[in-house]
């Protein structure tokens, strides 16, 4: 099977579905890891992209990462396009996007580019979202959150 996972910055990945991956590349899946930016400056590119790198070559995954800033992951009709092409050239059985209801804007763009191939006609794939963490314990999603508050 081929599993394609999108995220934002390199750490979601690992932060949101690595053990996973690891469990399904030791299975004989396929991951492919679509990284839509690869950190806030140069020097940070570097060391996350080379991070991100090492992590998915430990599991067996294929890692692409776009040339987009954090910061400006966004939906526009030319990313919307742009991802859609990439999505029909991989032809995934199943992607992981992010949670759509994260607190940070790029993980909740990622999560759209994702989405939207599936509102295409014609896509037969299955969907999964994947929730990352800040900290230990501490997954960056609004709903938790929110609950927690009400409760205080």
């Amino acid at each position: 099977m081929k599993i394609l996972a999108v995220t934002a910055h390199p750490d979601d990945f690992e932060t949101g579905m690595g053990g996973l991956a690891a469990r399904l590349a030791a299975s004989g899946h396929e991951i492919i890891s679509v990284v839509l930016a690869p950190g806030r400056n140069k020097t940070e590119n570097c060391i996350r992209r080379e991070e991100s790198e090492d992590s998915h070559e430990l599991i067996g995954a294929h890692c692409h990462v776009q040339t987009l800033e954090i910061g400006n992951v966004c939906v526009t009709q030319e990313s919307r396009y742009k991802f859609g092409e990439k999505f029909r050239s991989f032809a995934p059985d199943a992607v992981f996007a992010m949670w759509g209801m994260d607190i940070h804007p790029d993980h909740r763009a990622a999560a759209i580019l994702a989405i939207e191939p599936f509102l295409e006609k014609g896509v037969h794939t299955e969907l999964f979202a994947m929730e990352v963490f800040s900290a230990h314990g501490m997954p960056q999603t609004l709903v938790p959150r929110a609950i927690l508050r009400a409760t205080e």
